[in-house]
């Protein structure tokens, strides 16, 4: 999960030969952000909290060639990942726990939540450390520079490589409030 300090860390190039965002509307926003993070890693309440929503719904002005603007890509990464913190934030603000398969739980001091969960889980075997999860803005110029770049008859076939290194055609791809989710098969 990202944190307020991985935020401050993050580099934003910023772009005068291409359309950007403007640096003083995504400066303000990011310092909003930043204020939320590091209330929810103190464990203090803000008042005036930038939620899930918020990020989903935040738009700021394009920039024009020769006016200095942040990369919108860089951007659009950057937000991908608060959104994810805020809204596991938020889950457990709620007394749910998501675990590393997206399966929510109910916190065990939860109003409401069972004292013990009686449910032996194996996980799946992985190999190698868990890697995190790709931002949809990433996925989405990946899969655009595919379209330019591939050759033969297969240009139009989005295949996904599993942990095992079985390759499966993706039947669909459906955009859903916590990403986007390819159905293989």
């Amino acid at each position: 999960m990202i944190t307020a300090a991985d935020v401050r860390a993050m580099p934003l190039t910023v772009n005068r030969f291409w359309e950007g965002s403007d640096i003083v509307e995504v400066d303000a926003f990011l310092g909003r952000l930043l204020t939320t993070l590091e209330m929810f890693e103190q464990g203090r309440r803000d008042p005036f909290p930038v939620t899930p929503e918020n990020v989903l719904d935040v738009r700021f002005t394009r920039t024009r060639a020769w006016r200095p603007g942040y990369d919108v890509v860089q951007l659009d990464d950057l937000l991908d990942l608060a959104l994810a913190a805020l809204r596991q934030y938020a889950d457990v603000a709620a007394g749910i726990e998501v675990d590393e398969h997206g399966a929510a739980w109910p916190l065990p001091d939860a109003p409401g939540a069972p004292r013990a969960l009686p449910v032996t889980r194996t996980p799946a075997a992985r190999p190698g450390p868990a890697t995190p999860a790709t931002a949809c803005s990433a996925v989405t110029r990946e899969l655009s520079l595919a379209q330019a770049t591939s050759h033969g008859d297969h240009r139009d076939v989005l295949v996904v490589e599993t942990p095992d290194g079985a390759r499966w055609a993706a039947t669909s791809v459906t955009r859903t409030d916590v990403g986007i989710v390819l159905t293989v098969g």
